[in-house]
């Protein structure tokens, strides 16, 4: 808003000038350019006496305003002819030029013997301690020019024009100011566009910003130098150091504006050739640029009496450019041609003022290219903030779906992510393991609350944890075994490795937790197989060196025993030894039972009927304040062996009898499914129940509750063999106070085979052993 502004203070000022033209006489400020004739010494070399003796050198105004372009040649010279208005007298009067670029003017008066001059000459007022000012001013009294012919003769070594104006002392100091403020407030607020587009584009690491940016930065030292306020306020006396930065920076607005076209309307990647075609013009514009510098140096003109037309033809390449490129992104081509469209047309206009003399320079024309430059760079500006939230909009957009998106991906996988800060704060976790497993807190302190929520085994896991986050390093399957709220374990493997931002500082860690909590409890359930299968081994090598020694001790007791008399008591004590070794070896079963089952066949009975028999087997087992309630429905769809099901219920109810401790209630029920074939098998008791290590670990080998009853903990291990040997399920359903109910499923194509019968292992163990 302020840059527009200015910008309408600017037009509001040159608009002014153009109302001047039409007054009635005697006004204040009078347009007086269309009125003088003119005339160019290419040499310098004619004085006032010569070129008032001959009035034919003059071409006649005609009411048209003088313009002969570019300053033919070093040295020469453009001579005014006018004659004045009749003035008030009571008013002083100032004669101006608004040309910035004049090196020297001289004004001629008639006066009673010869000619009075007025000399103004920047370089003397800034030798002389005097004020510089932007372009010829003459203050003159209204006696000696009232109705009188004067000539004002005029060296440049930029553009010849007659842009003459005559004010009043008190009008030329306002206009003056005004035009000094305007313009002054148009090059602030290219300042502060060309700050924030560089601090966005820099930000944002985008190249049309910043070529834009670089474009304003052209365009704001162009105005300084070209409106003179480089070498009266900035730096004064600094006239070459102008004229350079006028020039220069005319030619790098153009190499500017066509880089920033190119890259806004994305040439390279639609037209590659002719992306190459523009490149070649820009570095053409920015050699020429340097070589103005170094002609100004060297007090030599080329490039600048050519410098019109090589504007136009940059102007004419960016317009079939934008063009061009309608095909690939019409959208971006339109705006940037209405964008830009008043500040083609503007610098269009001054630079065919300088390109074909026989053009009128309107004032509101010689300051085009500022109007129209400045009011398309104003559009362009609110077009590119529109533009970049827009685009953040989008980006936000696009951030919340992805995020979306990874926040779905990581709630359905098995994976969980997590993330730290810099001072190892929890930042971010999502899913499967959130912080209400884990039992952590957002910002809390990721060692410390893996270590509050980690058993003691974890110590080792959690040191590699600790001297990774310390020495920003990385990590890979750290298994850690984690207390969850319910109580029970969960094994998680964390990985992570050190994120590191673009400006190489460290930012904290990211990684993922994998729920490995199967994979361990499988691993252990190898181990505890591959055990068994080594205890096996053993005692089957034990078993067979002790058959050895048994065999000799039974069968000769036996014949020794049968060789004495049956009243001998000879015979009763070798009979003693005889079932001491039958003992013996009873005992060597048991331990190859217990160890490594042996194999018997069983008669195949329905199952309903076998589960019946095995309840009436072990009922009078079962104490009296025990309480057994047994409802079995009618299943004769398939049957099992009859030894296996009395295995399974006899370590069922052994269980629940001991769980029941002080007495209690057995329930066993077999209910069959009415939608659907099979049945399920439930033995529940009202006892003490599991917690969740316990039920996690009751079907392995080896485990037990009963450390001070002498439980082998092979009891529910062979009962979970046997019924997945059935093709059945088997699942406990308990917690801690709430009892214990076990649930067999049994699926329709149960195995019930006599071969399959045949090929079972009827485990002996003892009843009773979880």
């Amino acid at each position: 808003m302020l840059c527009a502004a200015l910008l309408f203070q600017v037009i509001g000022t040159l608009s002014a000038q153009e109302q001047s033209l039409g007054r009635a006489s005697h006004p204040e400020r009078i347009f007086i350019g269309s009125r003088a004739d003119h005339f160019v010494d290419p040499t310098g070399q004619s004085t006032i006496e010569t070129v008032a003796a001959n009035p034919s050198l003059f071409t006649p105004a005609n009411g048209r305003t003088a313009n002969r372009g570019v300053s033919p040649s070093r040295g020469a010279a453009f001579w005014l002819r006018l004659r004045m208005p009749n003035l008030t007298l009571e008013n002083s009067w100032v004669i101006s030029l608004h040309e910035s670029r004049i090196a020297h003017a001289v004004l001629f008066v008639p006066a009673e013997v010869g000619w009075r001059s007025f000399d103004w000459n920047p370089k003397d007022d800034y030798a002389a301690g005097r004020e510089l000012l932007r372009y010829p001013a003459f203050h003159v009294d209204a006696a000696s020019i009232a109705g009188q012919e004067i000539f004002i003769r005029v060296e440049t070594n930029s553009s010849m024009r007659a842009v003459l104006w005559l004010e009043t002392e008190r009008t030329y100091a306002a206009t003056y100011g005004d035009q000094s403020l305007a313009f002054g407030g148009l090059i602030g607020a290219l300042t502060a566009l060309f700050a924030y587009l560089l601090a966005i584009g820099w930000a944002l690491k985008d190249g049309a910003l910043l070529r834009l940016s670089a474009l304003v930065l052209s365009f704001m030292v162009y105005v300084v130098a070209d409106k003179a306020f480089l070498e009266t306020a900035l730096v004064p006396g600094a006239f070459d150091l102008s004229r350079m930065a006028s020039l220069s920076g005319s030619l790098l607005t153009f190499a500017a504006w066509l880089s920033f076209e190119a890259c806004y309307l994305k040439v390279r990647a639609y037209r590659p050739l002719l992306n190459r075609v523009i490149k070649v013009g820009i570095i053409l514009l920015l050699i020429f640029g340097v070589q103005v510098v170094i002609e100004i140096m060297a007090d030599v003109r080329m490039i600048r009496l050519y410098s019109s037309y090589i504007g136009l033809v940059a102007l004419a390449a960016g317009v079939g450019l934008a063009l061009a490129m309608m095909r690939y992104e019409w959208r971006r081509s339109l705006v940037f041609l209405l964008c830009w469209l008043p500040a083609i047309a503007g610098g269009s206009a001054r630079l065919l003022l300088d390109a074909a003399d026989s053009l009128a320079p309107h004032p509101l024309v010689v300051n085009a290219v500022y109007l129209g430059a400045g009011f398309s760079l104003l559009i362009f500006g609110i077009v590119t903030s529109l533009d970049i939230q827009a685009r953040e909009r989008r980006l936000l957009r696009a951030s919340q779906s992805s995020e979306a998106r990874f926040r779905s991906f990581a709630d359905s996988a098995s994976d969980s992510f997590w993330e730290t800060d810099a001072k190892g704060r929890l930042a971010y976790l999502a899913g499967q393991i959130d912080s209400q497993t884990l039992g952590v807190t957002h910002k809390s302190d990721f060692i410390e609350s893996m270590r509050g929520t980690s058993r003691a085994s974890s110590t080792q896991g959690l040191a590699v944890l600790e001297k990774a986050f310390r020495e920003r390093t990385g990590f890979r399957s750290v298994v850690l075994t984690v207390q969850e709220k319910s109580g029970s374990d969960r094994y998680l493997a964390v990985s992570g490795t050190p994120s590191i931002d673009t400006q190489g500082r460290y930012c904290g860690h990211r990684g993922i937790f994998s729920d490995v909590t199967k994979e361990m409890l499988l691993n252990e359930r190898q181990m505890q197989q591959q055990k068994m299968a080594a205890l096996g081994q053993l005692a089957g090598g034990v078993a067979h060196e002790i058959n050895n020694l048994l065999h000799p001790i039974i069968n000769l007791t036996r014949r020794v025993r049968g060789s004495f008399d049956p009243t001998d008591g000879r015979r009763y004590q070798m009979g003693i030894v005889e079932d001491a070794g039958l003992r013996a070896q009873e005992i060597v079963a048991g331990i190859l039972t217990t160890v490594r089952p042996t194999l018997q066949t069983s008669p195949l009975v329905p199952f309903d009927q076998a589960l019946a028999k095995a309840v009436d087997a072990v009922r009078p087992a079962i104490p009296a304040a025990v309480e057994l309630d047994v409802k079995i429905d009618h299943m004769d769809t398939f049957s099992v062996p009859l030894g296996e099901v009395l295995q399974v219920i006899s370590n069922l109810i052994a269980n629940a009898v001991h769980a029941l401790r002080r007495g209690g209630r057995i329930e066993i029920s077999l209910i069959r499914h009415a939608q659907r074939n099979g049945a399920t098998l439930c033995i529940a008791d009202d006892g003490e129940g599991m917690d969740a290590d316990t039920r996690r670990q009751a079907f392995e080998p080896f485990f037990t509750t009963k450390s001070t009853s002498g439980g082998t903990g092979l009891g529910l291990a062979l009962v979970y063999r046997i019924v997945t040997g059935w093709g059945a399920s088997i699942d406990i359903q308990s917690e801690v106070k709430q009892g214990t109910k076990f649930v067999i499923t049994l699926p329709d194509g149960l195995r019930n085979t006599r071969e399959e019968a045949n090929g079972h292992a009827e485990p002996m163990s003892d009843p009773g052993d979880r």
